[in-house]
Order: C-alpha cells, then structure tokens, then sequence
C-alpha cells in the first residue's frame, strides 16, 4: 500500500481504478505487506475498507503469489509495485501482472 497508493497522500489515477472495477462489480483484494496497520492507514487515508472484497494482511517475508487462491488464466489481474512480486505471481499463478504504473493502461476512459 506504501508504494504502491502512496503513504501520505493519494494517487487519485490508481484510486480511479480501483473505483472503477468497484463500480463494474469487480473484486478487488488488497493484498498487503504494509508494516503498519493496514486498517487504520485506509482509514487515515479516506480509502473505504468497502471497496475491497477481502483485505489480506501478510508478513514481509510471505509470498505474494503463495496467497493467491486463483491459478491459471481467468479473470484475474495482479498490480503491484514489485517486480519479485510480480515475477513470482507470473511464474505460478499464471495470470497477468502489471507494475502500478501501468494501471492507466487498464482503465476505461469511455465513462
């Protein structure tokens, strides 16, 4: 959450984003490795704990891509800041990885 929204302030194009999917019914999980409080720093954020399907907390040391129920092609994207993180989700999970960066890429402009 550190990177990839920002600590102190938000990024209000990766937050469009995640209203967005919200808004078209998507699931969106917050999968963290955030040091702090994951709920307190959303809510001192503004960032609604609502519009995420599942808040998951987890160790530094844990794997992303061991987290993740969802393996192979699907629905599924995953966004994150790291690129270990990214590789890893890549390589066993099978679904599509974008750095956080590239979410304007996935946004639909048309509305």
């Amino acid at each position: 959450l550190k990177s990839s929204l920002r600590w102190k302030s938000i990024c209000w194009k990766k937050m469009r984003y995640i209203y967005q999917c919200a808004n078209q019914s998507k699931k969106v999980f917050l999968l963290t490795k955030h040091a702090d409080n994951i709920l307190q720093t959303l809510d001192k954020l503004h960032i609604s704990q609502g519009l995420f399907s599942e808040i998951l907390h987890i160790s530094p040391t844990d794997s992303k891509a061991k987290v993740i129920k969802q393996k192979g092609p699907a629905d599924s994207i995953f966004i994150d800041n790291m690129f270990k993180e990214r590789q890893e989700v890549a390589k066993e999970c099978h679904i599509p990885v974008f750095d956080v960066d590239q979410i304007e890429v996935l946004q639909d402009y048309r509305f």
